[in-house]
Protein backbone atom coordinates (compact mmCIF):
# COMPACT_ATOMS: atom_id res chain seq x y z
CA UNK A 1 0.00 0.00 0.00
CA UNK A 2 1.43 3.46 -0.91
CA UNK A 3 2.68 5.55 1.97
CA UNK A 4 0.12 8.32 1.50
CA UNK A 5 -2.73 5.79 1.69
CA UNK A 6 -1.27 4.37 4.87
CA UNK A 7 -1.13 7.87 6.30
CA UNK A 8 -4.79 8.42 5.42
CA UNK A 9 -5.83 5.22 7.14
CA UNK A 10 -3.85 6.27 10.21
CA UNK A 11 -5.72 9.58 10.32
CA UNK A 12 -9.07 7.83 10.09
CA UNK A 13 -8.13 5.17 12.65
CA UNK A 14 -7.12 7.91 15.09
CA UNK A 15 -10.76 8.97 15.26
CA UNK A 16 -11.99 5.40 15.74
CA UNK A 17 -11.19 5.49 19.44
CA UNK A 18 -13.43 3.92 22.04
CA UNK A 19 -15.02 7.17 23.22
CA UNK A 20 -16.35 8.27 19.82
CA UNK A 21 -19.98 9.37 19.85
CA UNK A 22 -20.97 6.34 17.77
CA UNK A 23 -20.00 3.94 20.55
CA UNK A 24 -23.16 4.90 22.41
CA UNK A 25 -25.34 4.00 19.43
CA UNK A 26 -24.01 0.60 18.41
CA UNK A 27 -27.54 -0.75 18.83
CA UNK A 28 -28.83 1.33 15.90
CA UNK A 29 -25.71 1.83 13.76
CA UNK A 30 -24.62 -0.85 11.33
CA UNK A 31 -20.94 -1.60 10.82
CA UNK A 32 -20.99 0.52 7.67
CA UNK A 33 -22.74 3.29 9.59
CA UNK A 34 -20.02 3.29 12.25
CA UNK A 35 -17.33 3.35 9.56
CA UNK A 36 -18.98 6.39 8.00
CA UNK A 37 -19.18 8.10 11.40
CA UNK A 38 -15.45 7.54 11.94
CA UNK A 39 -14.62 8.92 8.50
CA UNK A 40 -16.85 11.97 9.05
CA UNK A 41 -15.07 12.66 12.33
CA UNK A 42 -11.75 12.71 10.48
CA UNK A 43 -12.88 14.54 7.35
CA UNK A 44 -12.30 18.24 6.76
CA UNK A 45 -14.43 18.39 3.60
CA UNK A 46 -17.64 16.55 2.74
CA UNK A 47 -19.35 16.78 -0.65
CA UNK A 48 -22.75 15.10 -0.89
CA UNK A 49 -25.43 14.52 -3.52
CA UNK A 50 -28.85 13.28 -2.46
CA UNK A 51 -31.61 12.66 -5.02
CA UNK A 52 -34.30 11.26 -2.70
CA UNK A 53 -34.42 12.96 0.68
CA UNK A 54 -32.65 15.47 2.90
CA UNK A 55 -29.30 13.97 4.02
CA UNK A 56 -28.88 12.90 7.63
CA UNK A 57 -26.51 15.74 8.49
CA UNK A 58 -29.09 18.40 7.61
CA UNK A 59 -32.31 16.83 8.88
CA UNK A 60 -34.39 18.41 11.62
CA UNK A 61 -35.37 16.10 14.47
CA UNK A 62 -38.98 16.08 13.25
CA UNK A 63 -37.99 15.14 9.70
CA UNK A 64 -35.68 12.41 11.02
CA UNK A 65 -38.51 11.09 13.19
CA UNK A 66 -40.89 10.93 10.23
CA UNK A 67 -38.32 8.92 8.25
CA UNK A 68 -37.69 6.59 11.19
CA UNK A 69 -41.41 5.91 11.49
CA UNK A 70 -41.36 4.52 7.95
CA UNK A 71 -38.07 2.62 8.28
CA UNK A 72 -38.67 -1.15 8.13
CA UNK A 73 -35.41 -1.69 10.02
CA UNK A 74 -36.86 0.00 13.13
CA UNK A 75 -38.73 -2.48 15.29
CA UNK A 76 -40.46 -0.10 17.69
CA UNK A 77 -40.78 3.42 19.07
CA UNK A 78 -37.75 3.01 21.30
CA UNK A 79 -35.49 2.06 18.42
CA UNK A 80 -36.88 4.87 16.26
CA UNK A 81 -36.09 7.37 18.99
CA UNK A 82 -32.54 6.01 19.21
CA UNK A 83 -32.07 6.39 15.45
CA UNK A 84 -33.08 10.05 15.68
CA UNK A 85 -30.82 10.60 18.69
CA UNK A 86 -27.91 9.13 16.74
CA UNK A 87 -28.51 11.53 13.84
CA UNK A 88 -28.62 14.55 16.14
CA UNK A 89 -25.42 13.43 17.88
CA UNK A 90 -23.78 12.97 14.49
CA UNK A 91 -24.77 16.48 13.42
CA UNK A 92 -23.46 17.97 16.66
CA UNK A 93 -20.01 16.45 16.08
CA UNK A 94 -19.64 16.97 12.33
CA UNK A 95 -21.24 20.41 12.01
CA UNK A 96 -20.59 21.70 15.51
CA UNK A 97 -17.41 20.37 17.07
CA UNK A 98 -15.67 19.60 13.77
CA UNK A 99 -17.07 22.56 11.76
CA UNK A 100 -16.40 20.62 8.59
CA UNK A 101 -16.71 22.21 5.15
CA UNK A 102 -19.92 20.68 3.79
CA UNK A 103 -21.34 21.11 0.29
CA UNK A 104 -24.67 19.48 -0.50
CA UNK A 105 -26.50 19.24 -3.81
CA UNK A 106 -30.12 18.17 -3.44
CA UNK A 107 -32.20 17.03 -6.39
CA UNK A 108 -35.43 19.02 -6.49
CA UNK A 109 -37.37 15.80 -5.96
CA UNK A 110 -35.65 15.37 -2.60
CA UNK A 111 -37.11 18.62 -1.26
CA UNK A 112 -40.47 18.21 -3.00
CA UNK A 113 -41.03 14.79 -1.41
CA UNK A 114 -43.47 15.27 1.46
CA UNK A 115 -42.05 13.82 4.68
CA UNK A 116 -43.99 14.10 7.93
CA UNK A 117 -46.60 16.54 6.65
CA UNK A 118 -46.61 20.25 5.77
CA UNK A 119 -45.52 21.55 9.19
CA UNK A 120 -42.50 19.23 9.32
CA UNK A 121 -41.53 20.04 5.74
CA UNK A 122 -41.92 23.78 6.28
CA UNK A 123 -39.44 23.76 9.14
CA UNK A 124 -37.08 21.46 7.25
CA UNK A 125 -37.10 23.63 4.13
CA UNK A 126 -36.50 26.77 6.16
CA UNK A 127 -33.59 25.15 7.94
CA UNK A 128 -32.03 24.16 4.62
CA UNK A 129 -32.46 27.71 3.34
CA UNK A 130 -30.86 29.17 6.47
CA UNK A 131 -27.99 26.70 6.45
CA UNK A 132 -27.19 27.28 2.82
CA UNK A 133 -27.11 31.07 3.11
CA UNK A 134 -25.38 31.49 6.46
CA UNK A 135 -28.50 31.92 8.59
CA UNK A 136 -27.27 29.32 11.08
CA UNK A 137 -23.52 29.83 10.64
CA UNK A 138 -23.02 30.48 14.35
CA UNK A 139 -24.56 27.10 15.19
CA UNK A 140 -22.99 24.90 12.52
CA UNK A 141 -19.95 24.77 10.31
CA UNK A 142 -19.37 25.98 6.78
CA UNK A 143 -22.38 24.65 4.86
CA UNK A 144 -23.47 25.24 1.26
CA UNK A 145 -26.80 23.93 -0.05
CA UNK A 146 -27.74 23.88 -3.73
CA UNK A 147 -30.86 22.52 -5.38
CA UNK A 148 -30.63 20.71 -8.71
CA UNK A 149 -33.86 21.74 -10.47
CA UNK A 150 -36.04 19.44 -12.52
CA UNK A 151 -35.20 21.61 -15.50
CA UNK A 152 -31.54 20.59 -15.36
CA UNK A 153 -32.49 17.50 -17.34
CA UNK A 154 -31.47 13.88 -17.19
CA UNK A 155 -27.86 14.47 -18.24
CA UNK A 156 -27.08 16.11 -14.92
CA UNK A 157 -27.93 13.01 -12.87
CA UNK A 158 -27.28 10.21 -15.36
CA UNK A 159 -25.87 7.23 -13.48
CA UNK A 160 -25.51 9.13 -10.20
CA UNK A 161 -27.24 7.90 -7.05
CA UNK A 162 -26.80 9.29 -3.55
CA UNK A 163 -23.10 9.64 -2.79
CA UNK A 164 -20.82 11.34 -0.29
CA UNK A 165 -17.20 12.27 -0.89
CA UNK A 166 -15.01 12.68 2.18
CA UNK A 167 -11.61 14.37 2.05
CA UNK A 168 -8.92 14.81 4.69
CA UNK A 169 -6.69 17.89 4.90
CA UNK A 170 -3.78 15.91 6.31
CA UNK A 171 -3.71 13.72 3.20
CA UNK A 172 -4.44 15.94 0.15
CA UNK A 173 -5.55 14.13 -2.97
CA UNK A 174 -6.89 11.12 -1.13
CA UNK A 175 -10.44 10.52 0.00
CA UNK A 176 -13.31 8.08 0.36
CA UNK A 177 -16.61 7.81 -1.54
CA UNK A 178 -19.56 6.52 0.50
CA UNK A 179 -22.64 5.17 -1.29
CA UNK A 180 -25.89 4.95 0.68
CA UNK A 181 -27.74 1.68 1.12
CA UNK A 182 -30.42 0.03 3.26
CA UNK A 183 -27.77 -1.87 5.25
CA UNK A 184 -25.62 1.21 5.85
CA UNK A 185 -24.10 1.53 2.41
CA UNK A 186 -20.59 0.87 1.19
CA UNK A 187 -17.39 2.85 0.85
CA UNK A 188 -15.13 3.05 -2.20
CA UNK A 189 -11.44 3.75 -1.76
CA UNK A 190 -8.78 4.54 -4.32
CA UNK A 191 -7.92 7.47 -6.54
CA UNK A 192 -9.97 6.25 -9.51
CA UNK A 193 -13.27 6.18 -7.59
CA UNK A 194 -12.49 9.52 -5.95
CA UNK A 195 -11.72 11.16 -9.29
CA UNK A 196 -14.81 9.73 -11.00
CA UNK A 197 -17.24 10.82 -8.29
CA UNK A 198 -15.53 14.18 -7.81
CA UNK A 199 -16.00 14.95 -11.52
CA UNK A 200 -19.65 13.90 -11.29
CA UNK A 201 -20.20 16.13 -8.26
CA UNK A 202 -18.63 19.12 -10.00
CA UNK A 203 -21.05 18.65 -12.91
CA UNK A 204 -24.02 18.40 -10.54
CA UNK A 205 -22.92 21.51 -8.68
CA UNK A 206 -22.53 23.45 -11.92
CA UNK A 207 -26.00 22.39 -13.09
CA UNK A 208 -27.64 23.26 -9.75
CA UNK A 209 -29.06 26.62 -8.73
CA UNK A 210 -26.69 28.95 -6.93
CA UNK A 211 -26.78 28.84 -3.11
CA UNK A 212 -28.70 32.14 -3.06
CA UNK A 213 -31.23 31.00 -5.67
CA UNK A 214 -31.55 27.64 -3.92
CA UNK A 215 -32.27 29.37 -0.61
CA UNK A 216 -34.97 31.49 -2.23
CA UNK A 217 -36.56 28.43 -3.85
CA UNK A 218 -36.59 26.60 -0.51
CA UNK A 219 -38.16 29.57 1.27
CA UNK A 220 -40.79 29.91 -1.48
CA UNK A 221 -41.60 26.23 -1.21
CA UNK A 222 -41.98 26.51 2.56
CA UNK A 223 -44.28 29.51 2.20
CA UNK A 224 -46.63 27.68 -0.16
CA UNK A 225 -47.16 24.65 2.09
CA UNK A 226 -50.64 24.56 3.68
CA UNK A 227 -50.93 25.57 7.30
CA UNK A 228 -53.00 23.65 9.83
Amino acid sequence: MPGHEQAALAVIAHYGHDDGWWQGYRDVLSGAGRDLAIMEAAATEILAFQPQHVPDLLQTAEYATALAECDPACSGDGQRARVVEAKIARQAVVLGERSVHLEVVLAEGAVRQMVGGPAVMRRQLRRLANLGTGGERNAVGDVTVQVLPFGAGASAVAGMGSATILRFASVPGLGVVHLDGLAGGASLEGTDALARYSRAFLLLRAAALSPAASGQLLRDMAATLPKA
